[in-house]
C-alpha cells in the first residue's frame, strides 16, 4: 500500500521539483533525521490504537518546526478523538491556530466542514455514483509550535448559513470559545452581504 500511495504522490505532484518521498512509520521512525516546516497526516490516524495514536503525535509534533496538520472524517467517534487530540497538544504547551480561534475547552459536540470534489469517471465507477461530484465531510486540527494570540472578533462558520426571506442565519465559534447564533438582517449592510457569501468553514 505504501508504494502505492507514493506512486500516486509522484504523479499528482509531478510538476514540482526536489521533493523526497520517504517510505517509513511514523510510530517507530527516528524523528531526528528528518525535518519540515510542516507535517500534515490526512486520513491515517483513525486506524491507530491509542497507545500508537499517541506516540505517533509526539513523533509528528517533533518532525516541524512550527506547524502540525491533522485531517480526518468527520464521523463523530471520529471527532470525539479529534478533541482527545487536542487536549494532548494544548496540555503540552502548544497552540491550536485552526479551526478554533483559541486554546480553550472545545464547546461543540460535533465540529466538521465539507468541500465539493468533482468525480473522475473512475471515481464514479468505483462509488457506484452517476453524480459528477460529491461533498466529502471532514473534521481537521491545525497546530503550531509558536504562540498564537487570537483576540479576533470573528467568528469559524460552523454550519452552512440558513438564508431567510430578509435576513441570514449563522452558527459560529469565536476566540472566547463560545458558539453563537449569529442573525443578520439587511440592517446590517455589510456584514449580510458578506454573510451571504460565506460557507462552512469560513472566518466571518
Amino acid at each position: 500500500k505504501e508504494d502505492e500511495m507514493i506512486s500516486l504522490m509522484r504523479y499528482l505532484l509531478s510538476e514540482y521539483q526536489n521533493i523526497d518521498y520517504i517510505k517509513d512509520d511514523f510510530i517507530k521512525l527516528d524523528t531526528s533525521i528528518y525535518l519540515a516546516d510542516i507535517v500534515v497526516a490526512s486520513y491515517s490516524l483513525n486506524e491507530l490504537n491509542k497507545e500508537q495514536l499517541f506516540s505517533c503525535l509526539d513523533n509528528m509534533i517533533n518532525m516541524t518546526n512550527n506547524y502540525l496538520l491533522i485531517v480526518e472524517p468527520a464521523t463523530k467517534k471520529d471527532f470525539e478523538r479529534m478533541k482527545q487530540i487536542r487536549e494532548y497538544f494544548i496540555s503540552k504547551g502548544l497552540y491550536v491556530v485552526a479551526p478554533c480561534l483559541h486554546n480553550l475547552n472545545c464547546p461543540s459536540s460535533w465540529c466538521h466542514f465539507s468541500t465539493r470534489i468533482n468525480r473522475s469517471k473512475i471515481h464514479r465507477l468505483v462509488k457506484e455514483g452517476s453524480s459528477p461530484f460529491e461533498d466529502e465531510k471532514f473534521t481537521y486540527l491545525c497546530i503550531s509550535k509558536k504562540i498564537i494570540e487570537n483576540k479576533s472578533e470573528q467568528y469559524r462558520v460552523l454550519r452552512h448559513p440558513l438564508i431567510h426571506k430578509g435576513y441570514i442565519e449563522l452558527e459560529g465559534c469565536n476566540s472566547l470559545g463560545e458558539i453563537k447564533q449569529i442573525k443578520l438582517s439587511k440592517k446590517d449592510k455589510e456584514k449580510y452581504k458578506l454573510a451571504k457569501k460565506v460557507n462552512v468553514g469560513d472566518l466571518f
